[in-house]
């Protein structure tokens, strides 16, 4: 048993030999502490409730645009409020339509921000948040993720709207 871990400790120096070793101060590169304790904070932080997920599904699946859920992959989180901070009156939820550049009909909890990224695929997606306090379901944009240019300007091509109680 001795003789192994002699043999451990010897292969891992002869194998590291000329190779600087990786700091140590557990700062992670290009980030800083306050970012890094930020991310800590939101992926630390519970979910919105299965619950609560039903009940936003029930009122989006009536919007025009929206319909059928098992169309959609379904991602939700709790939002952010001005200071940066988790903000539990708000859900936000982005639906990317299934069956196309791998995106399958499915429902996903996240932490904040972990699926907000920029995306170029021509699919349809739907984007909004629910403010739990009034009950009012904003449907920020339904639609082409690349909607055809239109005569009118500062249009969308897509459909939104408040969805109310």
């Amino acid at each position: 048993m001795i003789r192994l871990a002699v043999a451990v400790l010897l292969i891992h120096a002869v194998g590291s030999c000329g190779k600087q070793s990786a700091p140590q101060n557990n700062q992670i590169e290009g980030f800083t502490p306050e970012m890094v304790e930020r991310h800590k904070r939101y992926t630390e932080h519970r979910r919105p409730s299965a619950s609560l997920i039903d009940a936003v599904e029930a009122r989006i699946a009536r919007h025009p645009c929206v319909g059928n859920l098992s169309r959609w992959e379904r991602l939700y989180s709790f939002g952010l409020d001005d200071r940066r901070e988790v903000d539990e009156t708000t859900v936000l939820f982005q639906y990317a339509q299934a069956g196309v550049y791998g995106a399958k009909a499915s429902k996903s909890v996240t932490a904040p921000e972990a699926w907000l990224t920029p995306d170029d695929r021509e699919i349809d997606f739907v984007f909004g948040s629910f403010d739990r306090a009034s009950g009012k379901l904003n449907v920020e944009y339904c639609g082409p993720n690349f909607p055809k240019p239109t005569r009118e300007a500062n249009t969308t091509g897509g459909h939104t709207g408040i969805v109310r109680p």
